[in-house]
């Protein structure tokens, strides 16, 4: 008998943010943007009636994201990004989790090395999935939510 294949979202709500939907069987990795209120809607909507997700890790924005400069753009959009992401999972009443970038990256085995670290290890993971730096933190979201859902399911983890 098959088993049931298991998805598992990743959301990094940047001001480009993305959607990356990972399964329990293989090493790829389907994304999709989250550039705005539409997109991240309908992205949400439709994927959770073909993928529907076993877990869903959210990268957590501190509220004193103090690297910003005051009036800055992402001072402005990213909250609204991710208002925009909580608003449409919430609404198809969907659960998830949400870590701060320190957790997950942790999680992920990459602390340290910023952006180009994080980018090495998603293409570590997923080596055929052609990601980009931009959706790296979406694909390693994914990949945390897979490894999180198998620990509390007893199974071993996925490397």
């Amino acid at each position: 008998m098959r088993r049931k294949l298991r998805y598992y979202w990743g959301i990094d709500p940047g001001l480009s943010g993305w959607l990356a939907i990972a399964d329990s069987e293989s090493e790829h990795v389907h994304l999709y943007p989250l550039c705005n209120f539409d997109a991240t809607f309908w992205h949400i909507r439709d994927q959770q009636e073909i993928c529907p997700p076993d877990k869903i890790v959210l990268e957590e924005i501190p509220p004193a994201f103090g690297k910003f400069r005051r009036g800055s753009k992402a001072n402005h959009e990213l909250p609204r990004s991710i208002g925009w992401i909580e608003m449409a999972v919430y609404s198809m009443e969907l659960r998830w989790d949400s870590l701060v970038p320190r957790r997950w990256q942790a999680l992920a085995g990459c602390t340290g090395g910023g952006k180009d670290r994080n980018y090495e290890r998603a293409l570590e993971l997923f080596p055929d999935s052609g990601i980009t730096k931009a959706q790296a933190d979406a694909v390693l979201l994914a990949w945390v939510a897979r490894k999180i859902a198998e620990e509390e399911n007893g199974r071993p983890d996925s490397e």
